[in-house]
């Protein structure tokens, strides 16, 4: 019995310890990956940046490049960047890059607290996305996108 017990604890901290290492490589990855990307972006003047934040993204009809989603509810994990060229929507898959001149692509308002992004038309992509976005201060993203060129989202 005693031994049963031991077998069994010592199963569970192994798979423990093993899932914890690779969780931690996994996020020091995205992490590296999502660095990379804002330095890229750096060059063209970063106006906002929400760093890496938590979320949901809906999708119904949508298909990009090696991923289709005929509906779904999905937890994200994205980083959002409005340089004065674009908006880069990364981390996420799909990742979303946006110019400025495309901006009207996204409906932008807010979802209680949250930032709210959806689009019939997005770029590089078919179908329908609602991205709700726990972006620091949410009001701030949503005048910036509006001046920058996205509608209001329309009540429905």
């Amino acid at each position: 019995m005693k031994l049963g017990l031991l077998i069994g604890g010592s199963v569970i901290i192994l798979v423990g310890t093993i899932l914890t290492v690779v969780f931690t490589i996994i996020g020091r990855v995205q992490r590296t990956r999502l660095a990379a990307a804002r330095a890229a972006l750096q060059p063209e003047g970063i106006r906002l940046d929400s760093g890496l934040v938590g979320g949901t993204a809906r999708f119904r009809g949508f298909s990009a490049p090696g991923m289709y989603e005929g509906g779904a509810i999905r937890g994200v994990r994205s980083c959002l960047v409005l340089t004065d060229k674009q908006l880069a929507i990364l981390g996420g898959r799909p990742a979303f890059h946006t110019p400025r001149g495309e901006l009207s692509r996204w409906q932008v308002g807010l979802d209680g607290a949250r930032l709210r992004l959806v689009s019939d038309d997005p770029p590089g992509a078919k179908g329908h996305v609602d991205l709700r976005l726990a972006v620091p201060d949410a009001e701030a993203w949503v005048a910036a996108l509006r001046e920058a060129g996205c509608p209001a989202l329309s009540a429905a």
